[in-house]
């Protein structure tokens, strides 16, 4: 490099021959205020043409976008051990520090894997149910439906499993009762008759009241039924014309009852009627205060 000195620049040193490489700068010796010394042309280095051209630097190529978490986990760490954060020697130099270095190290690339595992051992290769549904909680077995209302009689209803098999309790059959007319309490002028045709042999007469006669009742005072209910009523009665009859229940109920000729006087024959009864003792006494009643047999109660 040429240095400057006042009164213009100093020309640039020759090298001569067998000299080393520092060229050696001279000052010719002279008066103080002498003239400087015009500068020699520069000269320039000589080109070689032939040479080859350097060939061109290719492009840096663009880094491509990590796909996974665990590739953006191990960039991250190599961008931090390039911008001197954490060296590498410090990562192998013994002590606890480093140990703790490689054992985060270790559980984040376990931590990656663990993931990795779960997704592709799920059915549906990690992504989220559709329609909204989540995992599904274990629901309870389901029940046999009760048989319907209106399932016709006799046909086949499915049976139960052997752990929930209950034994069903027995419908009670149905509940009949007889009562001879002979064996109630009998009022007034009824008396009994001798009939083969009747059911006892015997029969009970002069219910109700008549000229020059007095009146008579029959009284069924121990009619016992299990519960309160409506009640089918047979009276097998004997009469030889129609007749009626007044039935009272508990002295609380009174229903007139109409009989038709049985056939003849020594004929029995039966009506039914439909009757309420309360749960236990009950008393049914039949009379007529203005007639003649029919006969009585014996009454049968069907509930």
């Amino acid at each position: 490099m040429d240095r400057l000195r006042v009164g213009g620049w100093l020309p640039p040193a020759r090298i001569g021959a067998g000299q080393g490489t520092a060229p050696a700068r001279r000052r010719r010796a002279g008066p103080a205020h002498a003239a400087p010394e015009s500068p020699a042309a520069y000269e320039a280095p000589a080109v070689d043409l032939d040479a080859p051209v350097s060939a061109p630097v290719p492009p840096p190529r663009p880094r491509r976008r990590a796909a996974s978490a665990g590739v953006d986990v191990v960039a991250g760490v190599g961008r931090y051990v390039h911008a001197g954060r954490l060296r590498f020697g410090e990562l192998v130099a013994p002590g606890q520090a480093r140990q703790r270095a490689w054992l985060g190290l270790a559980a984040v690339g376990l931590l990656a894997l663990a993931v990795a595992a779960v997704a592709m051992l799920s059915p549906d290769g990690g992504r989220p149910p559709a329609g909204g549904q989540g995992l599904a909680l274990p629901t309870a077995p389901p029940q046999e439906p009760p048989p319907s209302g209106d399932q016709e009689i006799g046909a086949a209803a499915p049976s139960p499993t052997p752990s929930r098999a209950k034994k069903a309790p027995a419908a009670p059959g149905p509940f009949t009762r007889s009562y001879e007319a002979e064996d109630a309490a009998l009022i007034g002028g009824a008396e009994v008759l001798s009939l083969r045709a009747a059911s006892g042999g015997r029969i009970v007469r002069n219910i109700g009241s008549g000229p020059d006669r007095r009146a008579g009742l029959v009284s069924f005072t121990e009619v016992d039924v299990p519960a309160t209910n409506r009640y089918a009523l047979t009276v097998d009665y004997v009469s030889g014309e129609d007749r009626f009859a007044i039935l009272s229940i508990n002295t609380e109920t009174h229903f007139k009852l109409s009989f038709p000729s049985s056939g003849g006087w020594d004929v029995v024959a039966s009506r039914t009627f439909t009757i309420s009864l309360v749960g236990g003792r009950n008393n049914l006494t039949f009379s007529n205060p203005d007639g003649w009643a029919p006969r009585l047999d014996r009454i049968n109660l069907l509930g």
